[in-house]
């Protein structure tokens, strides 16, 4: 090693120097001494390529990871921001920031290195968070238009934007995100797939919670990799390890869409981590039921006419037009709309805007509600019990439509549609969700969970006196006894003691403990988990703005830091925003059709009074072929799926090809992955997982006189 600048000291720690580069450069090439992979194995010493690596290698170190981020950070001269909002404080009018100007705001003068680093990196952002492309920085008006407003600054080239400032800003923001996680005490984990416009499959992981704003994990390219549910949990799991969050202490569930491999991937995730509850997204479900509602036979020729008469006036200027001035002559709002093949539910929106035919106006009537739960559903405060008492409505809704039997309508189509209703409603009403229908106050009459919560108990390895002490909770609970009475429409401010203290409220939660009364922390818990992996497809939706027609082919891990980015910026205007008091959500016009957080409580107190939870649903006939009725509960199974559509029929064979998973075994040492006297929002120190738990659950229930529920 002779001649030229010595290497940084940690470059020279970490890699060994190999052959000089060809060209002129002094430039030499750098094995990584922590991976054999062969993206370490030869990095060229140039725009901080080594220290990149380090970045994101899976076998780093955590400390040298954060040390080669904060290196980035200081390479790009960006002040590190953990915890202070990048956005200046609202001001309340244009007014009142005319009066508050200084002299400064009419005099132009050079500005000083730090003044142009803080320009540049706020011009920087704006770039990214308005998915702009870094040519922009070369646009002939954007320049003169900031010469007319400060002629003594120069905006940063684009090679400036795409390198430095995009590595420091990525290592600042990966930074900052792992502050906050470290912070939040019970993280759900979602993962889905997605095709961007380069046809590569890419998988993105976040970790969100109830009411909090999502962390972007990662966003990995698995084209090629056949969707193996191994190479999905491996993907999630580096993702974790990239953020300090390996241990998996702090996730209490996983969250994925429904297919054969994500189904393996829950599996073989929760044998790894067996604390960790797993869950099909509740808003895939609901999409299933509507695309195998649809998909009936004598129903499929009326959804392509409508799709062709969509299609027609969307694509004709003039006919659209002329459409358009006559729904307003008759004050009609609503536009055609167009179908997303991914989207079941966009069917009946479009069917909503061309109601002509009796038949479009049977499927809108029973497919309408299922939609309206998708709207409502689609947000971050909604929790599991949400989830049921949705579901719940819609099978209400189903259960109580009437055979007019008129002439344009089929009737045996509602005959299918319930079938369908009633198997999926089956697979989607798990234990955990009724028991997490249960624990809600307003809800406590609909089912008793015991024995879920008993298993959940053992999962969590909780000795026998305390599992005890949950069994006793959940009797007097559900006969709303001591400090049990009482209830609420949001139910974990109903649960939670500190929920309300910014309130002042004379009422703060529950008085009790969660060590005396561990049935708090187990609702605290199913409260906390975020059923849906919509902020996944929200991230999606934000990478196809980012992924334009003019910059298509970004390399993943550009992509990915410009995916994290944006949602960082957005998370600070959302806390703005929410400090502010202005409105945080979108608006859609078939969604969020209640404005307030929690459970709809006429609907409950209307389910109380007329609706039965079990059995879920109760079809009045199915045809058996021959024109008569026969009763749901007589039918053979391979009756009722004798009238089940091809598509169904594929998905079962999917599912009889899935391959063998190994069964899961109890894990010689299991991590304590809550640490109660860490945590802000339960008034306990006992911790979650016992060691000790060595009793059995059918005893335990007979012993406090409860049946097997």
């Amino acid at each position: 090693m002779t001649g030229g600048r010595p290497p940084e000291k940690l470059l020279a720690e970490n890699f060994t120097r190999l052959d000089k580069a060809a060209e002129k450069s002094n430039r030499y090439f750098w094995k990584c001494d922590h991976c054999d992979t062969p993206a370490g194995a030869r990095i060229e010493g140039r725009d901080q390529r080594p220290i990149k690596h380090l970045t994101v290698c899976t076998s780093v170190p955590d400390e040298i990871r954060k040390a080669a981020h904060l290196h980035l950070v200081a390479k790009g001269n960006v002040p590190l921001q953990l915890s202070s909002s990048l956005l200046p404080e609202m001001t309340t009018s244009g007014a009142a920031r005319k009066g508050a100007g200084t002299l400064e705001g009419y005099v132009d003068y050079a500005m000083t290195p730090v003044q142009k680093a803080d320009a540049d990196l706020k011009f920087f952002r704006f770039v990214v968070h308005s998915n702009s492309a870094f040519r922009i920085a070369h646009n002939p008006y954007l320049i003169a238009w900031v010469g007319s407003i400060r002629p003594t600054y120069e905006i940063p080239s684009r090679y400036v934007l795409s390198n430095r400032l995009l590595l420091s800003e990525s290592s600042r923001v990966h930074l900052e995100e792992v502050e906050r996680l470290k912070k939040r005490k019970m993280l759900t984990l979602l993962l889905d797939g997605w095709e961007d416009a380069l046809r590569r499959s890419l998988y993105g992981s976040l970790a969100a919670g109830v009411g909090e704003y999502p962390v972007v994990l990662g966003l990995n390219d698995l084209t090629g990799s056949r969707g193996s549910a191994d190479k999905c949990l491996e993907t999630i799991t580096d993702a974790m390890g990239k953020m300090d969050i390996a241990d998996g202490e702090n996730v209490i569930a996983l969250t994925t869409d429904n297919p054969t491999v994500m189904q393996s991937l829950r599996r073989k995730f929760e044998f790894k981590f067996p604390w960790v509850l797993t869950f099909a997204c509740f808003l895939h479900g609901i999409n299933t039921i509507l695309g195998k509602i649809v998909s009936y036979p004598g129903i499929k020729e009326f959804i392509v006419a409508t799709a062709a008469i969509v299609s027609f006036f969307n694509s004709s200027h003039y006919w659209g037009g002329q459409l358009e001035e006559e729904a307003k002559a008759i004050k009609q709002g609503r536009s055609l709309k167009t179908r997303t093949e991914s989207r079941w539910y966009s069917l009946i929106l479009q069917a909503l805007s061309v109601v002509y035919w009796e038949r479009l106006d049977q499927i809108i009537k029973v497919c309408k509600p299922l939609v309206d739960a998708i709207g409502n559903l689609e947000n971050r405060e909604v929790n599991l019990a949400d989830c049921m008492l949705e579901l719940l409505r819609c099978a209400k809704h189903v259960s109580s439509i009437s055979l007019q039997r008129l002439p344009g309508e089929d009737w045996k189509f509602l005959d299918h549609a319930r079938t369908t209703f009633v198997k999926e409603f089956q697979e989607m009403n798990t234990d955990v969700h009724a028991l997490a229908l249960f624990l809600h106050p307003r809800c406590r009459k609909l089912a008793q969970m015991c024995k879920t919560a008993g298993e959940i108990a053992m999962k969590w390895k909780w000795n026998a006196n305390r599992a005890g002490l949950l069994m006793e909770d959940m009797q007097n609970y559900y006969l709303c006894k001591g400090v049990f009475a009482g209830s609420t429409a949001d139910a974990k401010e109903w649960w939670d003691i500190r929920k309300l203290a910014h309130l002042g409220s004379a009422r703060i939660g529950l008085p009790i403990s969660g060590e005396k009364n561990p049935l708090k922390v187990l609702a605290i818990t199913l409260f906390s988990i975020v059923p849906h992996a919509a902020e996944v497809e929200r991230l999606f939706s934000g990478l196809s703005g980012i992924q334009g027609v003019k910059r298509c082919n970004l390399s993943v891990p550009t992509f990915e830091s410009l995916g994290k980015l944006r949602n960082n910026y957005s998370y600070h205007i959302y806390q703005q925003h929410r400090a502010a008091g202005l409105p945080v959500h979108r608006k859609h016009g078939h969604m969020h059709t209640r404005a307030e957080p929690g459970i709809d409580v006429d609907l409950v107190d209307d389910l109380e009074a007329s609706f039965t939870w079990k059995p879920p649903l109760i079809v009045e006939n199915i045809s058996d072929g021959d024109g008569t009725g026969v009763p749901i509960e007589q039918m053979t199974p391979e009756q009722i799926e004798a009238e089940l559509n091809t598509w169904e029929a594929e998905l079962a064979a999917e599912q009889a090809a899935r391959p063998a998973v190994p069964m899961r075994q109890e894990p010689t040492d299991v991590p304590l992955i809550y640490d109660l006297d860490e945590l802000d929002r339960i008034d306990s120190g006992a911790a979650l997982i016992d060691d000790s738990a060595t009793w059995d659950l059918a005893s335990l229930l007979a012993s406090k006189g409860i049946g097997s529920t």
